[in-house]
C-alpha cells in the first residue's frame, strides 16, 4: 500500500480538544489556560491543507483575528523564546520539527541534534508522554511524540527535508536530510525502496500534523529559502518591537 494511503492523522477531530490534554499542565509547571473557540483553528486547518496539498493556494494571508496567532519567524531561536513566553502564560507550548536531523543525543546527552545557524537544540529525550516530561520546553518534539496531542502553541521547524523548486513550481523531498528510522524500518518490511513521490507524501503528512497541533497559535520557521519565500505571502511575518511580540503582514498583501 502506498504511503499516501496511510497518512499521519491526529487521533482527535480537528477543532476538538485532545482527550489526553484537556486537563493537562505544560511540563507539569504551568496551568493550562481555557481553550479558545475552535473556529479560527478550523480556518487554519483548511489553509494549511490547501497549501500543503497545493490544491489551491490562497491569494492572501488568512486573518484569524485576535483569537489565533499564526506567524512566520526568520530565526528559530526567537521562535523558541516566544514559545517559552507562551508556555509561561498559557502552558502547553512546545517546539516541534520534521525528522530532518539525526538523533545523536539519544546515545550521548552532551551532543545537540538540531543546528540551524547559531540555534542548537536536542530532540525529545523521551517518546512516551514527552509533552509533560521535565525539560520538554527546552527540547524539540518529533511526529512520534506529538501525534494525537493538542497543544496551546506549537513552534514548528520545517526542516531541509521539504524543499520548493521555483523553476518547476513544485515541492520536493530531500532524502539526504531524512533521518526517520521508523519510516526506514517500515520501508524494509515492504522489501523495496519508497518512491520519491511516496516519501514526499509522507513528509507532507508529517508537517500537516505538526502544523495543526496548536489550538491558540502556530509559529513557523522554514529552513529552505525557496520554500520560505513561497510561503511568505500566505503567513504573517513576526517582528520584535520594544521587546514584545508584534505582527507584520507582508506589505504587498495587506
Amino acid at each position: 500500500m502506498l504511503i499516501c494511503r496511510r497518512p499521519f492523522t491526529p487521533r482527535t477531530c480537528p477543532g476538538a480538544p485532545s482527550r489526553r490534554h484537556c486537563q493537562s499542565r505544560g511540563g507539569g509547571q504551568t496551568p493550562q489556560a481555557p481553550l479558545p473557540d475552535a473556529s479560527p483553528r478550523r480556518q487554519r486547518l483548511h489553509q494549511v491543507h490547501q497549501v500543503a496539498r497545493r490544491r489551491r493556494t490562497p491569494r492572501h494571508p488568512t486573518r484569524f483575528g485576535s483569537d489565533y496567532e499564526f506567524t512566520m519567524f526568520e530565526d528559530p531561536a526567537q521562535m523558541h523564546h516566544v514559545i517559552r513566553e507562551r508556555n509561561q502564560e498559557f502552558g502547553l507550548a512546545r517546539m516541534a520539527a520534521g525528522y530532518a536531523w539525526e538523533w545523536v543525543s539519544k546515545k550521548d546527552g552532551s551532543l545537540t541534534d538540531i543546528r540551524i545557524g547559531d540555534y542548537q537544540a536536542r530532540w525529545n529525550s523521551r517518546v512516551k508522554d514527552w509533552v509533560d516530561s521535565p525539560g520538554s520546553l527546552e527540547e524539540v518534539g518529533s511526529i512520534h511524540t506529538l501525534q494525537g496531542y493538542d497543544l496551546n502553541y506549537a513552534g514548528v521547524i520545517i526542516g531541509p527535508d521539504l524543499r520548493y523548486d521555483p523553476d518547476e513550481d513544485s515541492l520536493w523531498f530531500d532524502r539526504s536530510s531524512f533521518f526517520d528510522k521508523r519510516a526506514i524500518y517500515r520501508n524494509k518490511q515492504k522489501g523495496r525502496d519508497w518512491t520519491p513521490e511516496e516519501l514526499l507524501e509522507w513528509v507532507r503528512n508529517v508537517y500537516y500534523v505538526l502544523l495543526t497541533r496548536g489550538r491558540r497559535g502556530t509559529f513557523v520557521y522554514v529552513c529552505d529559502h525557496n520554500l520560505r519565500e513561497y510561503l511568505r505571502p500566505y503567513v504573517p511575518d513576526f517582528e520584535w518591537s520594544d521587546q514584545k511580540a508584534t505582527y507584520r503582514r507582508n506589505r504587498d498583501h495587506r
